[in-house]
């Protein structure tokens, strides 16, 4: 029964419980609250559906392995690639078509010129920045395999985008997937063409094929360390509480275990307000970056039905 693996002050008991589960699971565990009489009854909900609620068509999707879009598989493959944040957020406005290029500000009445500024030879569009550039014709020549270039470099941009997004084998550094590499590889010429467009003074010091790959190599390593710790998945929530003129109080933070972000913010509205009302303050702004948790504090939420943290 769960109440048995609850003590008499109403916490986890931790040495039943890791005399029967891997500490992975007991990681998880730690981000639930014990369960409790004031929390009232547990709620069954269909984990397949956004809103938690079992529909016909929700399973039937589940059963046949079906995605809610066509296009799920490529913004899943972009979000779960093994790159930096801005690495992902660049990939997503590059599908989108969202880069403010040289095209696109003579269409906004931003510019006279459409020009390429780097080499001066075509309209400066994403197709001729990532793929056809003398820059990125160089990149993508060394970078990749002789026996798919051809194919490679005539493609169309939105195709070639989308195939090289989710192929992960062909020049693999160091175990990385292709897709991350060439995610990287992406950005950088982006990042490139804007030095040289806001720097009078920029100055190229390295290769855009060696940057991307000791980018690579660092994430290798990066990623080496993490997985050498003992919680590399635990989850800090942490805050800060002020008076009126913005004065510090005291902050906090904690490890809670293995959770999603979500429930880590929730957590920290938790023992903000605990400590808030152990302090005895009952007027209390709470502000949070996180929409969800204020749609979820605001009752206009139902993702997380039947969440005792809610």
């Amino acid at each position: 029964m769960m109440k048995d693996m609850v003590t008499d002050l109403g916490d986890w008991d931790w040495t039943r419980l890791a005399a029967s589960l891997k500490s992975t699971a007991l990681d998880h565990i730690a981000t639930v609250p014990p369960p409790r009489l004031n929390f009232g009854f547990d709620i069954p909900v269909w984990r397949w559906s956004t809103n938690r609620q079992f529909t016909t068509q929700s399973a039937y999707k589940y059963l046949m392995g079906l995605s809610d879009s066509p296009a799920d598989s490529i913004w899943k493959r972009v979000w779960s690639l093994l790159v930096s944040q801005r690495v992902h957020t660049f990939m997503w406005l590059t599908l989108h078509q969202r880069h403010l290029t040289n095209v696109e500000q003579v269409r906004r009445q931003l510019s006279d010129s459409d020009r390429c500024t780097i080499c001066n030879r075509g309209v400066e569009d994403l197709d001729h920045i990532l793929c056809f550039c003398t820059r990125a014709r160089n990149l993508w020549t060394r970078a990749v395999k002789p026996e798919i270039l051809a194919s490679f470099l005539s493609s169309p941009f939105d195709s070639c985008l989308r195939h090289n997004l989710l192929v992960e084998t062909g020049n693999v550094l160091q175990g990385v997937p292709w897709n991350c590499r060439f995610a990287i590889f992406c950005w950088l010429l982006w990042k490139r063409r804007c030095a040289v467009i806001f720097y009078s003074d920029f100055i190229r010091h390295d290769d855009i094929l060696m940057q991307g790959d000791r980018l690579v190599v660092e994430y290798v390593i990066s990623s080496a360390h993490v997985s050498r710790q003992p919680s590399p998945v635990n989850v800090v929530p942490s805050g800060v509480l002020r008076d009126e003129n913005g004065s510090w109080i005291l902050d906090f933070g904690r490890s809670i275990g293995c959770c999603s972000v979500l429930v880590a913010e929730l957590w920290a509205v938790q023992d903000m307000l605990a400590r808030a009302w152990r302090l005895d303050i009952c007027h209390l702004v709470l502000e949070t970056d996180y929409l969800e948790v204020v749609k979820l504090l605001n009752c206009s939420s139902t993702t997380m039905v039947g969440n005792s943290l809610v």
